[in-house]
């Protein structure tokens, strides 16, 4: 929208701002100026602001050069104007009018056919004055062709009650005018000012409401991912850690000895055909298969043969079983009843 010497002004039609074409500034008549399209049958607003000069203002509102009833504004803000009264609490709102057939109502020229102005005066308030109902503008043409626009002024409508006093006023300076030329749309696309797909426009700002206005809470964001959170079932709680033990764990030095030396770290026991008497003690907490003779003596000894493969129990002659390798077909060289009977009495199987 154009601004300059900070005021802004622009145009409202359809509840969208009108959009503007070809703006060009005069700074040194502090003018500024530029072209608009104009639906014929549309009506439309005149709106203009005050950025924070501090210094009351009036505003006037032209017409194809007749003069319209403005507002003040107190040092900033934002006001507008969307018709002229037509009584106590109603108006005729503005509205561009296509001429039906060529006229010609004067012969004079009129130099600001076709154009909006909105005229910025800064003012001194002295008084308060009757307000006195305007009379509505009859603007006069020259000649005008069938097709072209102008402005007109719609039927009676309801709107706020007038104030019945407004202010005395004191000029201070003629600040700055904004003027609008509208034409039509398809004669604005001919002369090259407006392009066949012009930009859409953007929502119309509105004057702020004299009521406290609540603040909005600001809206929480939902994730997606949270919104489509699915139910997860817990897997099962991991079995510990496997240890793989080795032979030379919880044995003492002489449960070391069954084994060839340098091979207990391996876990290989020795050869069927190799056994070797040890000695063990309490700290051998862990078994391996074999045979472990008790000592009977009290002497906290006991003898351990050691085979390489699983022991299984075989029948000997009379009844009694005896711990055998499945690689071995026969027992060992026959000894004496009793001996065997004393030495099974003593022999325990020992697992992994």
């Amino acid at each position: 929208m154009p601004t300059h010497l900070g005021f802004s002004a622009w145009i409202v039609s359809g509840g969208q701002v009108v959009p503007e074409y070809l703006v060009a500034v005069d700074p040194k008549n502090n003018k500024v100026q530029c072209w608009i399209p104009g639906d014929a049958g549309q009506t439309f607003m005149v709106c203009w602001r005050d950025q924070g000069g501090g210094i009351d203002s009036c505003a006037y509102i032209l017409l194809d050069g007749l003069v319209a009833p403005g507002r003040f504004l107190f040092g900033s803000g934002m006001a507008s104007r969307e018709g002229v009264r037509s009584g106590p609490n109603t108006e005729r709102p503005f509205m561009f009018s296509e001429v039906q057939e060529t006229t010609k109502t004067s012969d004079a020229v009129n130099k600001e056919e076709g154009m909006i102005t909105v005229k910025i005066k800064l003012v001194e308030r002295l008084s308060h004055r009757e307000n006195q109902l305007p009379k509505i503008p009859q603007p006069k043409y020259g000649r005008q062709a069938a097709g072209q626009l102008r402005i007109g002024f719609g039927e009676d409508k309801p709107t706020w009650q007038q104030s019945p006093t407004t202010w005395h006023t004191k000029p201070v300076a003629s600040h700055v005018q904004f003027i609008f030329r509208y034409r039509s749309g398809e004669f604005l696309q001919a002369q090259g000012i407006m392009p066949e797909s012009s930009e859409a426009t953007i929502p119309a700002p509105r004057p702020q409401s004299p009521l406290p206005q609540e603040k909005a809470k600001p809206k929480r964001r939902v994730s997606a991912a949270k919104a489509q959170r699915l139910l997860v079932t817990p897997s099962p709680t991991p079995s510990p850690k496997r240890q793989d033990l080795k032979l030379d764990q919880h044995m003492s030095h002489g449960m070391k000895k069954a084994f060839y030396p340098g091979m207990a770290h391996i876990g290989r026991l020795r050869p069927k055909d190799a056994p070797r008497t040890v000695s063990s003690r309490a700290s051998d907490q862990q078994t391996y298969a074999g045979l472990i003779s008790f000592d009977g003596a009290g002497t906290g000894h006991s003898t351990i043969f050691v085979t390489e493969d699983p022991i299984e129990p075989v029948q000997e002659p009379g009844g009694q079983e005896s711990m055998l390798s499945p690689g071995r077909s026969s027992p060992e060289p026959e000894e004496s009843q009793e001996s065997a009977s004393q030495r099974s009495d003593h022999y325990a199987r020992v697992k992994y």
